[in-house]
């Protein structure tokens, strides 16, 4: 049965959600998070955003939320976030993308940053999925130590919420979260 509340998102919401619907969310099975909370079912937006048409979906529904915004670059914490940044570049008129590591290597440029991010920047950060938000806000709390708090997290945006506490945290340390999903609109 199709959510009733679909009917009054955009085409390309629309599609999103039918899309993340049908191949982004395994809804049996027994699932440890990277918050290490156990599920029994799961969002998988890998499966969603490494597809052209994910890709551009998020990327317009993205768009859709920032068109009147002004960002200098798009970033989060691998490896989620990643075509997500991608798609950010490709689909809005935000021109540079970066991702945060999780650990930094002890070899190559041993960066905890990877991309074009500049100190100054106003970032949007993005994230695939959030639960408790702890990824999110450990990827905004590297960037603003390396940017000495000069440059400003103006807006965290991610696919799909959980609704199990991440939008509460990630306020609470005082970024802005707008999720284009949240798991009470998928039949679960």
């Amino acid at each position: 049965m199709v959510n009733m509340k679909i009917n009054q998102y955009s085409d390309n919401k629309k599609q999103l959600w039918e899309l993340i619907n049908d191949k982004g969310l395994l809804r049996e099975g027994d699932f440890t998070l990277a918050s290490k909370i156990e599920s029994t079912f799961y969002f998988d937006i890998k499966k969603v955003s490494m597809l052209k048409i994910g890709k551009e979906l998020i990327g317009k529904c993205i768009e859709e939320i920032i068109k009147d915004e002004k960002f200098d670059s798009v970033g989060g914490m691998e490896s989620g976030a990643i075509p997500i940044i991608d798609a950010v570049v490709e689909h809005t008129n935000i021109e540079r993308g970066f991702y945060v590591k999780k650990a930094v290597k002890n070899h190559g440029t041993q960066k905890a940053i990877e991309g074009f991010f500049f100190p100054k920047d106003t970032v949007l950060m993005v994230e695939d999925v959030i639960t408790s938000g702890n990824s999110v806000i450990r990827a905004c709390k590297i960037l603003e130590n390396i940017s000495k708090n000069a440059g400003k997290i103006k807006k965290i945006i991610v696919i799909v919420d959980r609704l199990q506490g991440g939008r509460e945290n990630i306020e609470n340390e005082g970024y802005q979260l707008i999720s284009i999903f949240n798991k009470d609109d998928f039949k679960i």
